[in-house]
């Protein structure tokens, strides 16, 4: 038997502000979680995150590391461990051949701490997840990051979010990822990293699922299946890029392009992309800031597509003229069984069209209609209609 191991501070720790952690009055059970763990056979999943552990705890934690050949994933994010204790635990995963997800993000790792990350990916052959998320790592660390990249081939997932790496740190990791690895997940969330994607994704890199600001590229990638690219501010011209490269694609399945500021040109983009991949299921396009133009164009399209069964238009400017665009694609769609189009400025009269539109309908199964402003008249004809159709409604 096997087991997961949750050790977190017992006020619930949500960030670094003062609060009792391993890191402060727990110190001594660090040592004895440590120590256990050195001849332990059973633990394969330990979380010590959220416990403000800082260098001294985390040194504790890569002497256990050296020993322990059973613990394969441990998540020591949002802690205040800084190089000291990145060192002890690079030093652990030299030899270790046990662990294969560690999760250090929001600490203090720094480009001095990913220097020393890197030299251990060199010679580790058992880590293949990797999350770094937030840790103050600029264009430096990432030439350090991507020399390891060189010779390691087990990684398959980086997660390099919410850190500083920029431009020029996007075009540096560019620079390594054009050769041969075998990468499944990336995610970069940074403002300027569409050159990174189109360095990246026509090279022989095998992807699964990748998180960035994509522009100019054909991705002809036969395993990538979930793309999220949300809350990156790509805009109308990050969308033209990535839709272009998925016309072809049959393999993505899920899309996600949520709070991105489209307007009506990325619509656009996704219409075009919509009338020729067949693989999509999922689409994402909520909070953006896409009219009843737009909706239109993207309506059109899935009135001729035969897969996509999700869509998500919430908290965009749809308005009663984009909702009755919606209704006439109910009426003759019946590939969609989930469809969000909450906070769209729907009103009473929109939840009489989309009612209306739902008689004729009869692929969908659950509809999000919440924050619309709906009247009373509207909303009983909405949810008696979505009653009688079996439908799912929040509304």
């Amino acid at each position: 038997f096997f087991f997961f191991f949750f050790f977190q501070a017992e006020d619930g720790i949500r960030d670094r502000s003062p609060s009792r952690g391993l890191g402060d009055v727990y110190k001594r059970q660090v040592e004895i979680l440590s120590e256990a763990l050195k001849v332990n056979r059973t633990i394969i999943y330990l979380n010590l995150g959220r416990n403000r552990i800082t260098d001294r705890g985390a040194k504790m934690i890569g002497e256990m590391l050296k020993l322990n050949e059973t613990l394969t994933q441990l998540d020591i994010k949002n802690n205040r461990i800084e190089c000291a204790g990145v060192r002890a635990i690079s030093e652990a995963l030299k030899s270790n051949k046990a662990i294969t997800m560690l999760d250090i993000g929001y600490n203090i790792v720094g480009n001095e701490g990913i220097d020393i990350i890197g030299k251990a990916l060199m010679t580790n052959t058992a880590l293949t997840t990797l999350i770094l998320r937030s840790n103050n790592i600029e264009c430096k660390g990432i030439k350090v990051i991507g020399e390891a990249l060189k010779v390691n081939n087990t990684l398959n997932i980086l997660d390099l979010s919410q850190n500083r790496i920029g431009n020029e740190g996007a075009k540096e990791l560019a620079k390594h990822l054009n050769k041969s690895l075998h990468l499944t997940g990336i995610k970069c969330i940074e403002e300027n990293m569409k050159k990174f994607v189109g360095e990246s994704l026509n090279s022989s890199i095998t992807i699964a699922s990748l998180s960035l600001k994509p522009n100019r590229t054909k991705i002809n990638n036969e395993t990538l299946k979930e793309l999220n690219i949300s809350y990156n501010e790509i805009g109308d011209e990050g969308a033209k890029a990535i839709c272009a490269a998925l016309n072809t694609n049959v393999t993505l399945t899920r899309l996600n392009i949520g709070y991105n500021k489209l307007g009506y040109e990325g619509a656009r983009a996704v219409s075009e992309m919509l009338k020729f991949n067949r693989a999509l299921i999922n689409l994402d396009i909520s909070c953006n800031i896409i009219t009843y133009e737009g909706i239109k164009l993207i309506c059109e399209a899935i009135k001729a597509n035969t897969a996509l069964a999700q869509l998500n238009l919430n908290s965009n400017s749809i308005g009663l003229e984009g909702i009755k665009i919606i209704g006439e694609l109910l009426k003759v769609n019946n590939v969609l069984v989930q469809l969000n189009i909450g906070n769209s400025k729907m009103g009473g009269e929109g939840a009489k069209v989309i009612a209306e539109a739902l008689k004729a309908n009869v692929g969908l199964k659950q509809l999000n209609a919440t924050h619309n402003d709906v009247n009373d008249e509207g909303r009983k004809m909405l949810e008696d209609l979505c009653k009688l159709k079996g439908i799912k409604i929040e509304l």
